[in-house]
């Protein structure tokens, strides 16, 4: 009778493992949701999300809820189903104000500025963003604010609103800076770069450019450090110094296929082309042949390019 009453009580805690779980567990719980979610892996996420769930109806956990919800919305998302994703992180919204989680609150709606500028609807995106930059303002979470100017600042440069983009990205490198947050200071010079190239500043382009290389080393992010030298080589070829870019290509190609980074290949790669054109047509003809040999081994669509 004592060990039957021991595996009942063992029995009926198991189930209601979720009606014990404190704050910072269920704070795990959500992130360990997340990171499931990161890796793809959304049945397995779908089950916390229950977990969640269940801890919000036994404990009223606001947290766990609103947590349930927007990954709910971040699931659709990886498939495309865009009016599901604003169905979860509108209702993610709604019951963060209800429940007065302000800092969640901005998560929905950067979440949601985020789908909105995939929809091409960018007033709209900019709207969410600016009131989520509110309230980090208003809570001095500098990471966030950072986070904020370089979404804001890329949003515009694709609206071609560049006078905006600028400005955004100045205050938020301005912040970097104080913070030394290489990071960002890297992000920051990197699209002060773009806004500067589009406007045809390509020598101030290219300064802005070159800044980010050791910043994003500095940070440790040497894929990113890698993006930015092929950066530096686009502006260098748009200035015609094809010498100076097809060495930076040249020196790239051997640490992305080191790092097995297909996409950093084809960068190289397509980018690579034209400079080659000025010197040998029939190196040229191997590198676009290349390019299509990569796409096939890592199973990505190769039909723009034409074996020759």
């Amino acid at each position: 009778m004592k060990w039957t009453v021991i595996f009942l009580c063992a029995f009926f805690s198991a189930i209601n493992v979720s009606a014990q779980l404190t704050d910072d567990e269920a704070k795990k719980l959500s992130s360990r949701a997340w990171k499931l979610l990161d890796l793809g892996k959304l049945d397995s996420a779908k089950i916390v999300v229950g977990q969640l769930e269940e801890t919000y109806e036994l404990n009223g956990n606001a947290f766990a809820y609103l947590n349930a919800l927007q990954i709910r919305g971040e699931m659709y998302y990886w498939t495309g189903q865009h009016d599901s994703v604003l169905y979860w992180h509108e209702e993610a919204l709604k019951f963060s104000d209800e429940f007065e989680e302000w800092n969640e609150k901005a998560h929905c709606q950067v979440s949601l500025g985020s789908v909105y500028s995939q929809l091409g609807k960018s007033d709209e995106a900019l709207s969410y963003f600016d009131e989520a930059l509110k309230y980090r303002l208003e809570v001095q979470d500098t990471s966030n604010i950072m986070h904020f100017y370089i979404k804001k600042g890329w949003l515009n440069v694709n609206i071609d609103r560049m006078d905006e983009a600028m400005e955004n990205c100045l205050k938020g490198l301005k912040l970097a800076e104080e913070q030394h947050a290489h990071a960002y200071m890297a992000d920051f010079y990197t699209t002060i770069g773009v806004i500067l190239e589009k406007q045809d500043d390509l020598d101030q382009a290219l300064e802005y450019a070159q800044k980010a290389i050791p910043a994003y080393e500095e940070a440790g992010d040497y894929l990113a450090a890698g993006s930015a030298k092929i950066s530096v080589a686009i502006i260098y070829k748009n200035q015609q110094k094809y010498e100076v870019a097809r060495a930076i290509y040249t020196d790239m190609l051997p640490f992305y296929e080191k790092e097995d980074f297909p996409m950093g290949t084809m960068s190289v790669l397509a980018n690579k082309t034209v400079p080659t054109r000025c010197f040998d047509s029939k190196s040229n003809t191997k590198v676009r042949n290349r390019q299509k040999r990569i796409f096939l081994c890592s199973g990505l669509e190769a039909t723009s390019f034409q074996l020759e």
